[in-house]
């Protein structure tokens, strides 16, 4: 008997399943990268650019590079190497780096992303004298971690009418 869930899997393509969802709600368009050693300068083929407003889908570990098989090992150790791999990007070891599309903003690196909560940053250099912040609040919603990159200032309209904030 099918249920719900084993629907929803079986619709899905093979092999599409992304476990982070980065929102850009910022306002401004940045470039976002894997950033495992937490000193990463960001490289052309490596960043994704990620326009205000927009969703990606995101994994930190490639299928094709856990799935492909080592010939120069004998089988214990490729096993091995399979399992201490796997083990050290599951590992609470994810992180990004973010860099702001025509800013002089610095990157920042190691914005973690492995567990639930808001972490705030400033952004350096300081713009007219005003200290620049950056939320990456993390959730988990239908068994994906949703990061969104936002303002530190949220606002909830919770009257019955429109409101300009200005």
């Amino acid at each position: 008997m099918l249920t719900k869930e084993s629907e929803r899997v079986l619709q899905a393509a093979r092999g599409t399943y992304a476990p982070y969802r980065i929102r850009n709600r910022t306002g401004l368009d940045l470039f976002v990268w894997s950033d495992s050693h937490g000193t990463s300068d960001r490289k052309t083929g490596d960043a994704t650019k990620l326009c205000n407003g927009q969703n990606i889908d995101w994994r930190f570990d490639d299928w094709r590079t856990l799935r492909e098989v080592r010939k120069d090992l004998p089988t214990w150790q490729h096993r091995l190497s399979e399992v201490v791999q796997h083990t050290s990007t599951s590992s609470g070891q994810n992180s990004l780096a973010i860099q702001f599309v025509d800013w002089p903003w610095e990157q920042l690196n190691s914005v973690p992303v492995d567990r639930e909560g808001e972490y705030s940053f400033s952004l350096r250099p300081r713009l007219e004298a005003l200290n620049s912040r950056l939320l990456c609040e993390v959730k988990v919603e239908a068994n994906v971690k949703v990061v969104t990159l936002r303002s530190t200032y949220k606002i909830h309209n919770q009257t019955l009418y429109p409101v300009e904030v200005t």
